[in-house]
């Protein structure tokens, strides 16, 4: 049965979402709309929830998608499938984001779209993202248009390509200050997976392909972490061990990859080296081959004008760099000779990090800005639409992206960052969630 055959036959495919997981064993079956309402009755007899203010035993369709008539019933059916899904219970002002999110919507999807989509399809976008109504950018959260944009693209039948680059995660500093974590949270990423799936499987897209890119253990190991972090490991002589490490988290996600995907939805895990190196060619162009090495001095003269996405952008990434890589431009750089071809994955990882230290704060502004115009640059050739799940979602990461669908600072673009949440937990609310970060069970911290 087609995607879009599920739909209208009101059909909906589960993935448990929440943070304990303990209805897992319903992950990728098809369930009828009264049996979603079953397993919302199971969550709230596991919990304190009283649902009888909100749940009620008229069928859980009956309502208007666009919740003109009887905007309770609206309310009352999406509240139910967040708390299916998640086992969090959503405000009203929460699932009132939802209104705005489909009053976005182009007069031709707002005539096409079904009860179940809402369903379907908003209320997992509900749970995974939050919303801010503010017209300016909200660190953490994400604006309705950008919703809707995604919301659109996921009601296309085409096939469509999901990217979603991934950061490396230091291990928190109670245990050994500048380590990478040891391997990604088994429940934590697999809560983040089944939030792809669950998104996927209810939308109206022939089939999907979700990328999570990873940087390996390349020569470029250091690029994705804070130098402080790979310098720590090479001065105690452990590059090795950093090397494993790195080894043992491609190995761990793309065994996670595989467990989430089958012949509609396939999820992979691609090196983030591909991702880079364009927009490393990006900025060659713009700037020269040296264009990590642009002194600091310069940096006034890259802006544009002040409004402009690509200067806001800019000056949100360079405050970002000073603040979370002071190390940079006071490490010592060694160019010396390139390491042979068979050298270790060591060699050739140091070769690279001591070339690489030159690095200005002006040079890693410049690269964080075109990584994420480039990321926006694919998505908008491949009429795709990316997902965040690494740490930051910070107002230079959206501008950047601006840049690439045009200068309205008020254009809509088919991004998400996923909710993030320093201590998540099993708590009745939905701000309680987390999904992004998934590489610790708890407080995680970027190395990147």
């Amino acid at each position: 049965m087609t995607a879009e055959g599920c739909l209208e036959k009101g059909l909906f495919r589960f993935w448990d979402v929440s943070m304990e997981r303990k209805m897992s064993a319903l992950d990728g079956q098809q369930l009828e709309p009264e049996e979603i309402a079953d397993v919302c009755r199971g969550r709230a007899g596991k919990s304190s929830v009283d649902f009888r203010s909100w749940f009620s035993d008229r069928p859980l369709l009956d309502f208007d998608p666009l919740a003109r008539r009887k905007a309770s019933r609206w309310e009352s059916s999406l509240r139910t499938v967040i708390f299916a899904f998640s086992g969090q219970v959503a405000s009203r002002d929460e699932i009132r984001h939802g209104r705005q999110v489909i009053d976005c919507l182009s007069p031709q999807r707002r005539k096409a779209i079904e009860p179940a989509d809402v369903l379907g399809l908003l209320g997992p976008l509900l749970i995974g993202f939050r919303m801010s109504r503010r017209g300016e950018f909200v660190q953490e959260a994400n604006r309705h248009r950008d919703m809707t944009a995604v919301l659109q693209r996921l009601l296309d039948p085409g096939p469509l390509d999901i990217e979603i680059p991934l950061c490396a995660h230091r291990a928190p500093r109670s245990t050994e200050p500048r380590r990478l974590a040891t391997n990604p949270d088994d429940g934590s990423a697999r809560r983040a997976l089944a939030l792809v799936r669950l998104i996927a499987d209810n939308s109206r897209v022939g089939f999907v392909r979700a990328t999570l890119r990873q940087q390996t253990a390349t020569e470029r190991a250091s690029a994705c972490m804070f130098p402080s972090v790979f310098l720590d490991y090479l001065e105690r002589g452990r590059l090795g061990e950093l090397i494993d490490t790195m080894n043992q988290h491609e190995y761990t996600v793309r065994r996670l990859a595989a467990d989430y995907s089958d012949h509609r939805v396939t999820v992979v895990l691609e090196p983030l080296d591909e991702l880079s190196l364009a927009a490393e060619d990006d900025l060659a162009s713009e700037h020269g081959e040296d264009w990590w090495r642009t002194p600091d001095a310069r940096f006034t003269d890259l802006l544009e004008r002040p409004a402009a996405p690509r200067s806001t952008a800019l000056l949100d990434a360079m405050r970002h760099v000073e603040r979370f890589m002071p190390e940079l431009g006071r490490i010592a750089a060694d160019s010396g000779q390139p390491p042979a071809s068979n050298a270790s994955a060591e060699k050739k990882a140091e070769h690279w990090f001591r070339r690489r230290a030159a690095t200005t704060a002006t040079g890693k502004a410049l690269f964080e800005v075109a990584f994420y115009r480039r990321w926006a640059i694919r998505t908008r050739a491949a009429n795709s639409l990316g997902l965040g799940f690494d740490r930051d979602w910070s107002r230079y990461q959206r501008d950047a992206w601006l840049t690439a669908y045009g200068d309205d600072p008020d254009q809509s673009i088919p991004l998400l960052y996923a909710r993030r949440n320093p201590h998540p937990d099993a708590s009745t609310t939905l701000r309680r969630l987390s999904y992004r970060q998934f590489w610790l069970p708890g407080r995680a911290e970027s190395a990147a």
